[in-house]
């Protein structure tokens, strides 16, 4: 193994160098080395940083900045896999409370009136959305799992970007029927799916310029998605089941509502770059955007959880005296323990992401100084 602060490795001795000082003198012994002392002159030239090669353990041709482009490629697929796994698990387990807490209020509710069944509706159309995310999770999983052992394939981001665009739509419609007053974040949440379905149909063709139309569309939708959850616009649709809670509840994704638009936009953008450079070319450019939206939906998904997380515990802790949890049936007790539970692996796999779009980062630039 080279190690760059060290030369312990390299074939370097004080016998080298003083048989380079031998070169030089004068004797009979000189026509005997004159080839070692060439050889000896030849490895003396300046290399660039870019050329420059070692000679380990008797083998020689390694390249130092092909060798800190592999070692940063290693850590960025190691950090990203262990994000990914990490996450998918915490998609999956966290939508588990989001169907029992909706499946709560679903009984509560009469079929008495029309909006009391448009209302029932949009609940158990976020309920399927919910189930469609802990799809999602799996299939999250899965794709860092055959990552990690290299047999990674175009569909299972197809598969994944459909499963995220219906359970957007699901959620977006689902709350316009549930919401009493119209509510154009809910519309807005409805109408960025359909682009982003759109997009994925046109990424799936092999011509370059479907490819670029799919990524202006979905781009269009990233914005739509951003303006959705905007303060302006901003739909809470967890906030819809914690009708009286105090709590900051988290965006369609479970991280921080107010990051995941820009996050989700910045990789719209970095897939219209992608689709614009050349996709054979190992072009820095393209793949320093990816890092970006990783980075702000890391810090949203550190924050965000974290937040939901500690909200929860200062209920359950008064919830023998006051708040909403106070002769709270225990089933609903129990759903938000397990769900303040939960959120903490939402917060490792957002630690993790974090530090896999910095590795990312210095990927990046490794492949740019080659």
């Amino acid at each position: 193994m080279l190690k760059e602060s060290s030369f312990e490795s390299l074939n370097i001795s004080d016998s080298d160098t003083s048989g380079a000082q031998q070169c030089g003198s004068p004797g009979p012994k000189r026509a005997q080395k004159g080839a070692s002392c060439r050889d000896m002159s030849n490895s003396e030239k300046p290399l660039t940083a870019k050329a420059q090669t070692f000679v380990v353990n008797g083998h020689s041709g390694i390249n130092l900045a092909s060798y800190r482009t592999e070692r940063s490629q290693s850590l960025f697929r190691r950090l990203l896999v262990s994000a990914l796994f990490v996450l998918g698990a915490g998609y999956a387990l966290n939508s588990v409370p989001v169907i029992l807490m909706f499946h709560y209020r679903f009984s509560q509710l009469s079929l008495s009136s029309f909006q009391n069944v448009l209302a029932v509706i949009g609940m158990l159309l976020i309920m399927f959305a919910s189930v469609i995310f802990i799809a999602l999770g799996v299939l999250v999983v899965v794709g860092a799992i055959k990552y990690s052992l290299g047999d990674f394939s175009r569909g299972i981001v197809v598969v994944g970007v459909f499963l995220g665009s219906l359970y957007l739509l699901c959620l977006g419609v689902g709350s316009v029927l549930l919401i009493s007053e119209s509510s154009w974040g809910a519309v807005l949440l409805t109408v960025s799916p359909m682009l982003f379905m759109t997009a994925i149909a046109c990424h799936a063709s092999s011509t370059r310029r479907a490819k670029l139309v799919g990524s202006v569309v979905g781009l269009l939708g990233g914005i739509i998605f951003t303006l959705a959850l905007s303060p302006a616009f901003r739909v809470q649709i967890f906030k819809l089941v914690f009708t009286e809670w105090d709590v900051l509840v988290p965006g369609p994704f479970m991280s921080m509502a107010v990051v995941e638009g820009p996050a989700l936009a910045v990789g719209s953008l970095a897939a219209l770059f992608h689709s614009m450079l050349d996709e054979n070319g190992e072009n820095p450019v393209k793949y320093a955007l990816y890092p970006i939206a990783a980075l702000v939906y890391g810090f949203g998904m550190v924050i965000g959880p974290l937040v939901l997380s500690l909200s929860f515990l200062n209920l359950l802790w008064k919830a023998p005296w006051l708040g909403p949890l106070h002769n709270a049936p225990d089933l609903i007790s129990s759903t938000i323990t397990f769900w303040s539970a939960s959120l903490v692996i939402l917060i490792i796999g957002g630690i993790l992401l974090i530090l896999a779009s910095l590795a990312g980062f210095y990927h990046a630039l490794s492949t740019a100084k080659e």
